[in-house]
């Protein structure tokens, strides 16, 4: 499938928070389920002065934690704050952390990894990268989580259509997961996740009524070209550290 240059060039900027009059709320049903508390291993991605879009705290190790959002979220933000919550601050900001550092990210693919120290000794929710193939490519139910609109974080069921293969006519192509509906703006950088709460995709753009997530595919493609594939399937050890 190929797409125009202006497409591309919309697609990794739709669902930036700044933009976010340009498009119409999404028609995805807000629920409450043991999922719920997913939510809290999101964090927001902020300039320092305003919202820009969502990213999943995926791991903790040797005193930095690890978060995973969309390229175009934070590749023109000088310094990038973490805004965390936990379920006794929600719906108010737990704490932030800054000078968040990019390791890597990908333009085709539309994906960033991000660091940042952690000291402190407040509990961290994390949600695991998959490590499985998921068994159905297309018309099935996930939940995505992500910061709409400037809010706290918000759990979404969704319906994946189908996986496609969309390529960019400036670099390469990638897969991305397309959805029956769109996303609203803010939420770009938040994960996808399926019944086993394990993220299978990151929020990345809309073309017209479809919302898109890059697929877990490229997720691990990702992770291995930087060597952080140890990130794959990561869970918080029972002690805690």
């Amino acid at each position: 499938m190929r797409f125009s240059v202006v497409f591309f060039l919309c697609f990794f900027i739709v669902l930036s928070s700044r933009d976010f009059i340009l498009f119409s709320r999404s028609q995805d049903k807000i629920v409450k389920n043991k999922k719920d508390n997913l939510k809290y291993a999101i964090v927001r991605i902020t300039d320092g002065r305003q919202a820009i879009g969502s990213g999943s705290l995926v791991a903790l190790k040797n005193g930095r934690a690890y978060i995973l959002s969309s390229n175009h979220v934070i590749r023109d933000i000088k310094e990038i704050t973490l805004e965390l919550f936990s379920e006794k601050s929600y719906p108010n900001v737990n704490f932030r952390l800054v000078n968040a550092l990019p390791i890597n990210s990908s333009i085709d693919s539309d994906l960033a990894l991000l660091s940042v120290p952690y000291k402190r000794s407040d509990a961290l929710t994390f949600i695991s990268i998959s490590s499985k193939k998921p068994a159905i490519e297309k018309g099935f139910s996930a939940s995505s989580i992500g910061c709409s609109d400037l809010s706290p974080p918000t759990l979404e069921k969704v319906t994946v259509l189908s996986r496609k293969l969309l390529e960019n006519p400036l670099s390469g192509s990638a897969f991305y997961w397309q959805m029956k509906s769109t996303s609203r703006p803010g939420r770009s950088g938040g994960p996808l996740i399926n019944v086993d709460e394990e993220l299978i995709g990151v929020c990345s753009g809309n073309q017209g009524k479809f919302g898109y997530f890059t697929h877990l595919d490229e997720i691990h493609r990702f992770l291995k070209s930087e060597k952080m594939d140890w990130l794959i399937g990561w869970q918080l050890p029972k002690n805690g550290h």
